[in-house]
């Protein structure tokens, strides 16, 4: 069991790892692409931990970075309805995971972050995806995500 706990809590360090990387990046698509990368592992993490709120935040997290890596080559997906419909869709998953008050940590974390994304100046992009560590931190305290709150 302990193997076990070990290596669920590695990926959230593993994943966390690929966000630092992603921030050193200076195109936005390289962003985003590592980014996807540790989203995916974070889904991973939290489904492992049953921490349902927090994997499906993190699920749609993923799905709206794709449609924005793509946002400047279609009119569709660089319309703003786009970005509003997503966290819009956020709320409502948020509502239906409801596990207590704490989940609105990661409704904010990732509501801000897919803000971030939506940016096309890097440096925005950055700033703006700040408060989303901050929210995820004391939501994986609690949900006992120790790697997360480590990273």
């Amino acid at each position: 069991m302990e193997v076990y706990n070990i290596f669920v809590q590695s990926l959230a360090i593993i994943a966390v790892f690929l966000f630092i990387i992603s921030f050193h990046f200076r195109s936005r698509r390289n962003i985003l692409i590592t980014q996807i990368a540790g989203i995916i592992i974070f889904v991973i993490h939290y489904w492992l931990l049953s921490a349902w709120t927090g994997l499906i935040l993190v699920s749609l997290n993923g799905v709206i970075t794709i449609l924005f890596l793509f946002k400047e080559k279609s009119k569709i997906l660089g319309n703003r309805i786009i970005l509003y419909a997503s966290l819009v869709v956020l709320l409502a998953f948020t509502f239906l995971t409801w596990d207590g008050i704490y989940s609105l940590l990661p409704l904010i974390g990732v509501g801000s972050v897919i803000i971030a994304k939506w940016q096309n100046n890097t440096n925005k992009l950055r700033a703006l995806s700040i408060p989303n560590s901050i929210c995820w931190i004391f939501y994986d305290f609690f949900v006992g995500s120790y790697g997360g709150i480590i990273a």
